[in-house]
């Protein structure tokens, strides 16, 4: 993790102005706003010093699901159309599905520089401190830490699998293999939160975590740039 000006803002301040974005981003219905909502992610990443081959793939991971909007909604909404190679495509449709893509790409850029940039247990602290259920900051924890374990175990499976001769395929065996797979992953996930939680109790785990961290002391200079944030994401607001 980068040693950023963001990365020394207490967490729970980085929260609400997460939460404050995704509010605006979410009800953004104008391919203008939603570009300049993208410029203020990109600056976010910038300031928070965020690993450009990481962003570039995270970005990559959630346009790549987009790729159905571009492909059916400029076929499929109506509207003035355009014709190109052959085919009429909607305007509507390709200003919908452009708004759609730069929204979740501002997304994506303004959650990893506001919250990427803190160690994940600051942000479950954060979050508990604002308010959220006990229940669920210690939920999210344990998805945030065994998430990784359970994706690593998935690659092991595949990896077995392949070295039998594992080929994936819509087949009648590709279909059986894969579900052998999934069910595995499933018994081996479940045994390891049974071990898990044996040795959290056996470690006098009530359902919290006791936490000897000091509360975060950001410098001047830090908190003159998170005000300097707040002030441009108020200035996307009024553009």
């Amino acid at each position: 993790m980068s040693d950023s000006p963001l990365g020394r803002i207490d967490p729970r301040w980085k929260i609400l102005l997460a939460f404050a974005v995704a509010i605006v981003v979410s009800f953004s219905r104008e391919i203008h706003s939603s570009a300049l909502l993208l410029g203020y992610g990109v600056f976010l990443a910038f300031l928070g010093r965020l690993s450009p081959k990481e962003t570039l793939k995270r970005l990559g991971a959630v346009n790549g699901l987009l790729i159905t909007l571009w492909l059916t909604l400029p076929l499929t909404t109506g509207g003035e159309t355009v014709r190109l190679a052959g085919l009429d495509l909607s305007l509507e449709g390709i200003d919908l599905a452009g708004n759609i893509t730069l929204k979740s790409s501002a997304m994506v850029l303004v959650l990893m520089a506001l919250l990427g940039t803190s160690q994940t247990h600051l942000v479950m602290r954060g979050l508990k401190e604002l308010g959220l259920s006990t229940k669920l900051v210690t939920l999210l924890h344990f998805c945030s830490r065994y998430i990784h374990v359970i994706t690593d175990e998935n690659r092991r499976i595949h990896e077995a699998a392949a070295l039998r001769g594992y080929r994936p395929g819509i087949t009648p065996r590709g279909l059986r293999t894969t579900a052998s797979m999934v069910a595995s992953l499933l018994v081996k996930s479940y045994d390891r939160s049974v071990r898990v939680n044996d040795a959290l109790l056996l470690r006098g785990f009530d359902g919290t975590f006791p936490s000897v961290h000091e509360p975060s002391r950001a410098a001047l200079p830090d908190l003159a740039w998170f005000g300097g944030i707040v002030v441009l994401f108020g200035g996307c607001l009024v553009f």
